[in-house]
């Protein structure tokens, strides 16, 4: 009894979370606002958007993987293919203040996993795959009129730099 409460407590506070960070996402892009304080709120909100960028294209890479097995197993077994994995518009990331959700629109989440999932079946290089999600991440900025872009994918962006070094000394 006590335990379904909590889990009941768990989950209001979950959606309400997710629903703070929506709002706040959409008053950093809507308002008219260039007060200090509101900078400040669309550079914390940026933040947020490119950890959630950086969650949403793992957790997608993963989910495309086992997506593109299920999907040629279902064709190998004449079974009906699984549908097409859904990208979550909030994922909960870690921050100063401890555990927060963020948010990106569904249709940029979307792409990310697509993109996410391209690459993990290497449909698409490193550096397209960089290079769509950056576009994505400077939509997102424009949005939040930011006057600068933020950069995602940093830990593809070092791989690409390890690579490019090792084939560099192979080639000398």
């Amino acid at each position: 009894m006590i335990m379904a409460w909590l889990n009941q407590k768990k989950e209001q506070n979950s959606k309400s979370d997710a629903l703070q960070a929506q709002k706040d996402f959409e008053d950093a892009c809507f308002s008219k606002d260039d007060s200090r304080k509101m900078k400040a709120k669309r550079i914390t909100i940026a933040l947020r958007c490119r950890a959630v960028i950086d969650k949403t294209f793992v957790e997608g890479a993963e989910v495309y993987k086992k997506y593109s097995v299920d999907k040629l197993e279902a064709i190998w077994e004449q079974k009906p293919v699984p549908s097409i994995p859904k990208a979550p518009t909030f994922q909960k990331i870690k921050s100063i203040n401890g555990e927060v959700t963020g948010y990106i629109p569904k249709k940029f989440a979307s792409q990310i996993y697509e993109i996410a999932g391209n690459y993990q079946t290497k449909e698409i290089s490193i550096e397209t795959a960089i290079r769509k999600t950056q576009f994505i991440a400077d939509e997102i900025s424009k949005n939040l009129h930011l006057e600068e872009s933020f950069k995602t994918l940093n830990f593809l962006r070092d791989e690409l730099k390890i690579s490019n070094t090792e084939v560099k000394k192979n080639h000398t």
